[in-house]
């Protein structure tokens, strides 16, 4: 035991003198993640696909992110006078803005959303998740090419999917907040940007761009893929080929409304006056 004690004291000194060299403190105070190589994530097509699967993880499930996103309650107005919290009954008075409140029960609130990485629906939304996403699909086009291993439709799997959730999350923001700045760069920590605001159809080109990258890219079929059948019989829900046509399409179609070309209008005299380019690239995506 006497051995065992002088041991102990031995390493302990030992610690004691290696923390006050290398600050032991700041050192157990990191973040585990901080530790990992760059190249870690991209380096094979299991490690990257991990990467992308989070970015999963944080679309929000608009009928479960609170209570209740209702607007309404089947085919009936269903109006309980004590439900303020309600959505339809705060439009009836005229609050628009309450989607993105810190009290409701709305998708939209900025408040939803604190961890990337929860299995629960209430962690997760739109405004909260969106930043995240596109920085961590910046880093990843910024990256990817210089550690990325694997063949060619590995390849082009992942890629196909980080441009289209780049372009996915600007078009569910827009949709909320109208044009907005199109993040297509990595910014360092240090950095704080000040970019444009674009208007909405500058954004929406930027959003087709992204969305025809990916839909180049990507498979109609996960399950014929080489890569995707090592999870067979798992690949419903990957984004595919048809998913980027059918968001660029949809794209396209706002981006012909009449509220997109004209923005708001008094007596609606423009109310069907659709944007004829922007409607053709819709059909011809959506076709």
């Amino acid at each position: 035991m006497k051995t065992i004690y002088k041991s102990f004291l031995t390493l302990g000194a030992a610690l004691t003198m290696m923390c006050g060299f290398s600050s032991c403190e700041d050192y157990l105070d990191k973040d585990p993640d901080s530790n990992v190589s760059p190249e870690t994530p991209f380096k094979n097509f299991q490690n990257a696909q991990g990467y992308v699967e989070e970015i999963y993880n944080c679309i929000p499930n608009i009928a479960q992110c609170d209570w209740t996103t209702s607007w309404n309650l089947g085919d009936d107005e269903i109006q309980n006078p004590q439900a303020d919290d309600m959505m339809l009954h705060q439009v009836d008075i005229g609050n628009y803005y309450a989607w993105q409140g810190s009290g409701g029960f709305y998708f939209g609130n900025k408040a939803f959303g604190g961890n990337p990485r929860s299995n629960s629906p209430f962690d997760h939304g739109i405004y909260a998740h969106a930043w995240y996403c596109i920085a961590k699909v910046n880093k990843a086009l910024n990256t990817f090419e210089d550690y990325f291993t694997g063949t060619k439709e590995e390849h082009d799997l992942i890629l196909g999917q980080l441009y289209f959730f780049r372009a996915w999350w600007h078009f569910e923001m827009m949709k909320w907040l109208g044009g907005l700045p199109y993040v297509d760069q990595e910014f360092s920590a240090s950095e704080t940007p000040q970019l444009e605001r674009l208007s909405y159809l500058e954004c929406a080109d930027k959003v087709a761009e992204d969305f025809s990258r990916a839909a180049s890219l990507l498979p109609v079929d996960w399950d014929k893929t080489t890569a995707g059948k090592k999870t067979m019989g798992h690949n419903e829900l990957r984004i595919n080929k048809i998913t980027a046509l059918c968001y660029l399409g949809k794209n396209y179609l706002w981006a012909a409304s009449p509220l997109m070309q004209h923005g708001a209008q008094t007596g609606g005299a423009r109310t069907y006056d659709y944007d004829a380019g922007y409607a053709s690239k819709a059909a011809d995506a959506l076709g």
